[in-house]
């Protein structure tokens, strides 16, 4: 049977890991692509897979981890999909739909791009998968959906690979002219959430969602479940 959600710990930057920490209740599953499995050490958390292609631990991190009970799953060096990419897929095949990922971002701008271009993946359409920093959530929101918050959080709308119409938001201060974001400009950025909850709906394109959240350092509420 499955736990609650899978978190994934990648190897970009991870600031503040204590706001991990504290949104932890013991019941996770937990996965590392490659060096993400420092900072599943760093919290005492031990991963039950860490996959990749191991070119980030040492051969004595490799085998304290397998000593904890950590199962390592080693790809070729010369692979198509990235580490995030492979934990992304043993999280999906092993049956969780709601599944964050810390450390996608900073470090190599490659690595960051390619993890903001993975929500778009085929293996996420259906699983709700969101990359989590201490202070931003990056997601794909669902038409109509309704996104939690508070007054005066950042709320950025990216289409992406072609334009986005047929928007209709409430609970922002801007709207988009003529309900249209184009894909080769930047139109979307710094919207302000009017109240605890906005809402976008659109007829045609793919959205991506950064939620910049205000107030105290490393708030992130209102999702489903929280």
């Amino acid at each position: 049977m499955p736990l609650e959600k899978c978190v994934i710990f990648a190897g970009g930057d991870l600031e503040r890991p204590e706001v991990v920490k504290g949104r932890l209740t013991g019941r996770e599953y937990v996965l590392a692509a490659d060096g993400g499995a420092r900072y599943a050490l760093a919290l005492g958390l031990t991963p039950r897979k860490v996959v990749g292609d191991m070119d980030t631990l040492g051969e004595d991190e490799l085998r304290k981890l397998r000593e904890m009970g950590s199962e390592i799953l080693v790809f070729p060096k010369e692979k198509d999909e990235s580490d995030t990419l492979l934990a992304l897929r043993d999280a999906v095949e092993s049956g969780y739909a709601d599944i964050e990922i810390w450390g996608a971002l900073g470090g190599r701008f490659d690595h960051s791009a390619a993890n903001v271009v993975l929500l778009t993946h085929p293996l996420a359409a259906g699983a709700r998968v969101r990359l989590l920093t201490w202070n931003q959530r990056i997601f794909l929101p669902e038409r109509g959906e309704a996104i939690a918050g508070a007054p005066g959080d950042l709320i950025s709308f990216f289409p992406m690979g072609e334009d986005v119409t047929g928007i209709q938001t409430r609970g922002l201060q801007y709207q988009p002219k003529d309900g249209k974001l184009k894909f080769n400009y930047v139109m979307g950025l710094s919207n302000v959430m009017l109240a605890r909850e906005c809402a976008i709906s659109w007829a045609a394109g793919i959205l991506l969602c950064v939620h910049t959240f205000g107030g105290e350092p490393g708030r992130i509420s209102g999702e489903k479940g929280e």
